[in-house]
């Protein structure tokens, strides 16, 4: 009886302790659990502003475009008005001449 007691109580102890070391396991487990489970959440976000940076710059650049488009369109409306109010042949008078054009070939 003594002996089994002995046994009983030696194996109460050896289940307690392998229990404990079960929970110990348990935890840590549930904290490298936590660890990712913020880790993927920190990850999304990341993911989120990165997703929204692009979107932003590809919006700078589409409202670049634009602009662009009208500067060009402006610009060659200020070239027809330039024209119409300087005609061509001011640009003539501007290009040398055939004498000046001898005179510094010497």
């Amino acid at each position: 009886m003594r002996k089994l007691a002995e046994i009983s109580g030696n194996s109460a102890s050896q289940i307690y302790e392998q229990l404990n070391q079960f929970r110990k396991t348990s935890t840590v487990m549930k904290e490298n659990m936590k660890q990712i489970s913020q880790q993927m959440m920190q990850s999304d976000k990341h993911h989120d502003q990165t997703k929204k940076a692009f979107e932003s710059i590809n919006d700078a650049i589409q409202q670049l475009a634009q602009l662009s488009s009208q500067y060009d369109n402006a610009m060659k409306q200020i070239m027809l008005l330039f024209l119409e109010r300087f005609p061509i042949t001011i640009f003539a008078k501007l290009s040398p001449t055939k004498k000046q054009k001898e005179r510094s070939s010497r």
